[in-house]
C-alpha cells in the first residue's frame, strides 16, 4: 500500500548574509513577493535557503524498494 507524505508544510528559510530572520514556511512560496511588486525597485536582491528536514519512511516488506520518491509540484 502506498502512502503519501505531504513535504509542503515545516520548512525554514534563512537568508545567509542575515538580511532577514529565519522564519518557517509552506511551500510554495514567494519570499519577496511583496516588496517585489511595490514599484520602486527596492525589493530585497539576494539569496534565501529553503531546508527541510524528514525521516525516510520505513519499507512495510521485506525486500522492498530503498527510495524514497519525491512528485514535484503536486
Amino acid at each position: 500500500m502506498r502512502e503519501i507524505i505531504s513535504l509542503n508544510e515545516g520548512w525554514t528559510l534563512r537568508f545567509p548574509k542575515g538580511e532577514r530572520a529565519a522564519e518557517t514556511v509552506t511551500l510554495p512560496h514567494t519570499w519577496n513577493a511583496v516588496d517585489g511588486m511595490d514599484g520602486n525597485g527596492s525589493y530585497l536582491r539576494t539569496t534565501g535557503v529553503y531546508s527541510r528536514t524528514f525521516k525516510k519512511p520505513v519499507q512495510p516488506l521485506a525486500g522492498g524498494p530503498g527510495a524514497v520518491g519525491v512528485a514535484a509540484g503536486s
